[in-house]
């Protein structure tokens, strides 16, 4: 894993190979404990997942459409998070959002506009026009039709103010396939797409340009979360 600083002195954190779903569990609440006794400092963490498909607290069992048992795809049925079924896997930036909303404001409502701005900020600078769903958390594009396809699925959790897991932002289209074994965030009219699939960039290309744009609009959007207060 690299570390360096980020804006408004966070530190990023970049992992440049898949990184195991519990793996990254077990070093979050690692960091997130860190940060409530004020040893550890604030983080976002840049990575993608091996495959795997994660339920959050209002998950459904039958909205999981693939057999429990298939070996190649593991399912972790209760995470913490909120929100329902998603997938993870290579091709998908996660970013993992570590934060002292103490320091912040207190406002779960709030930090989750500001997550789907900041989102919404950087595919705008990589020519994606997205936008909010009313009633349905996360990023979408064509969001003002009723069959919209998202981009982006955010879940969260909060231990005593200070955040952890974060948003699950879609960039190769040749790993949108996985999502056929769920029923996305629940809501079974709705597609899912990938910023490849809404531009010509490659992978390769879409990472990096993705990432940037995450750094640079962090400050004006999640970075200052409060704004979206009573919005």
């Amino acid at each position: 894993m690299l570390k360096r600083p980020g804006p408004d002195g966070i530190t990023l954190w970049q992992s440049p190979a898949p990184v195991g779903y519990d793996d990254a569990i077990n070093q979050m609440e690692a960091h997130i404990a860190g940060i409530q006794t004020g040893t550890h400092g604030e983080a976002l963490w840049f990575l993608e997942h091996e495959p795997v498909y994660t339920g959050g607290s209002s998950a459904r069992p039958e909205e999981l459409l693939i057999d429990p048992n298939t070996p190649d795809a593991p399912i972790i049925r209760s995470t913490g998070r909120g929100g329902q079924w998603t997938y993870h896997a290579p091709g998908q930036r996660i970013v993992y959002i570590m934060l002292d909303l103490r320091q912040r404001g207190r406002d779960v409502r709030a930090f989750v506009r500001g997550i789907e701005a900041w989102v919404i900020m950087a595919l705008a600078d990589l020519g994606i026009t997205a936008g909010q769903r009313h009633g349905a958390p996360g990023v979408w594009v064509d969001h003002s039709a009723p069959a919209s396809h998202k981009i982006a699925a955010i879940g969260v959790r909060l231990t005593r103010w200070i955040s952890w897991h974060g948003v699950a932002i879609n960039v190769d289209k040749d790993m949108l396939a996985g999502f056929s074994g769920i029923v996305p965030c629940g809501i079974a009219e709705a597609g899912v797409t990938a910023i490849t699939a809404e531009t010509t960039s490659s992978p390769e290309m879409a990472f990096p340009q993705l990432d940037a744009a995450l750094t640079t609009h962090f400050a004006d959007t999640l970075g200052d979360y409060m704004r979206f207060s009573g919005v």
